[in-house]
């Protein structure tokens, strides 16, 4: 990026900063530039959810979800109905809580308590889909009758 454009920071919109960073590193894979430029825009113009936005996609390109986390906690401060925030905070999921909440995260009884936790959903969810799929096949044999008033 030219030197002159980067020291005269008025000759370029504040919201310009961050989509240029995401270009720069989507394109032309300039990870370190672009999210200077992105860091940039935020700056300027900390009240832009799109600064946030474009800051939170260039961390997701570099692999560093906490970062891509902590942008989109920020954006949606700024505007909790940011469409493209709220499909990245689904898209790369929030972590839930820790089973025993005054122990580290990384303490074994937590390591071994989420893991029985999540198997246990995994088993609820599967039951709900045997259930749903027993109840479609049901129908789907009542379908097989033929209707007398579609003759």
């Amino acid at each position: 990026m030219n030197q002159a454009m980067l020291g005269d920071r008025s000759a370029l919109p504040s919201s310009a900063f961050s989509y240029l960073g995401y270009a720069m590193a989507l394109r032309e894979n300039k990870l370190w530039e672009g999210l200077n430029m992105a860091q940039l825009g935020v700056e300027n113009a900390f009240y832009d959810a799109d600064n946030f936005f474009n800051l939170a996609r260039i961390y997701l390109l570099r692999d560093n979800r906490r970062g891509a986390h902590q942008a989109i906690v920020e954006g949606l401060k700024v505007s909790p109905d940011h469409r493209g925030l709220l499909a990245l905070q689904g898209k790369i999921g929030v972590r839930a809580r820790p089973v025993i909440p005054f122990l580290n995260r990384d303490h074994l009884f937590n390591i071994y308590l989420g893991k029985v936790r999540h198997s246990l959903k995994n088993a609820r969810s599967q039951q709900k889909k045997q259930k749903s799929s027993k109840a479609g096949k049901k129908v789907s044999k009542k379908q097989d009758v033929p209707n007398l008033f579609d003759l």
